[in-house]
């Protein structure tokens, strides 16, 4: 299995985010659990929201073809912000693809913004 980690490099005093820690050593709080589960990630003083997205067998085979959720999802943010479009600060994608580039999982990563709703 092949994982893509693809990050903004924006964050405050860094120059990239070190997105296998967020998944490893954040505090996650469930915000939202169903086909698509969404979590608040405390990670030292970035308050963000990480967004799994499901992968069912004919969706893997669908996406070894096309870009992922996730993927689509950064950039739009990015794009959106490009044209001054008021949207949480992208911060990361991540890919995992299996064999014949099946996709397995992916997530997006963003800032949190309270008043934005999630769902």
């Amino acid at each position: 299995m092949k994982t893509t980690f693809t990050s903004s490099g924006k964050m405050q005093n860094t120059n990239d985010i070190d997105v296998e820690k967020i998944i490893d050593d954040g505090i996650y709080m469930v915000l939202h659990a169903g086909r698509n589960a969404i979590y608040r990630v405390r990670y030292y003083d970035y308050d963000l929201v990480k967004k799994e997205f499901g992968s069912r067998f004919k969706n893997e085979i669908v996406y070894a073809l096309r870009s992922s959720k996730a993927k689509r999802s950064y950039y739009n943010a990015c794009e959106l912000l490009r044209r001054d479009i008021s949207t949480p600060a992208p911060r990361a994608y991540i890919e995992t693809r299996g064999r014949f580039n099946t996709l397995k999982e992916s997530a997006y990563i963003c800032d949190y913004m309270p008043s934005i709703p999630l769902c």
